[in-house]
């Protein structure tokens, strides 16, 4: 059995910067579904849109899928570390994205989530975003 987590970014805050100057920042909203391959290694998916204008553009995307380590959850631990680094596309082309964290456990199925990622892109596109969320703890049977 194998166990597989999905996380809802509410808000992603994302600084934006092309060719060194900054661009107007955007809001953006995040899926992401993590593969839990054991207790403390993951393979996160990626999905993050914005409809705010980008580049002459109607909106933002970025979609990516990595690898990922967290320290290990126990019923009743509030609080569990995470990072992870991935490798992905959006409109101008492909993306590395590196990420830390931090979720808060609300309960024990959901936990807030804090966390900091810089994004390294083509035409030396540096987006850096600050991300708080939802996260939910739930399991997919997988035989």
């Amino acid at each position: 059995m194998r166990v597989i987590g999905l996380a809802f970014r509410m808000k992603q805050r994302l600084s934006l910067s092309l060719y060194n100057a900054p661009l107007p920042s955007m809001s953006m909203v995040t899926v992401q579904a993590d593969k839990m391959l054991s207790a403390h290694l993951y393979i996160p998916a990626r999905i993050a849109i914005s409809y705010k204008s980008f580049k002459g553009l109607p909106g933002y995307g970025e979609v990516s899928a990595g690898f990922g380590v967290q320290t290990g959850y126990e019923a009743g631990d509030a609080v569990q570390a995470f990072a992870d680094v991935q490798l992905g596309a959006n409109v101008q082309g492909v993306i590395l994205r590196a990420a830390v964290g931090l979720d808060y456990a609300l309960s024990e199925g959901l936990a807030l989530r804090a966390s900091i990622a810089q994004t390294y892109g083509e035409e030396r596109f540096r987006p850096t975003s600050i991300t708080q969320g939802l996260t939910s703890r739930f399991s997919l049977l997988n035989y």
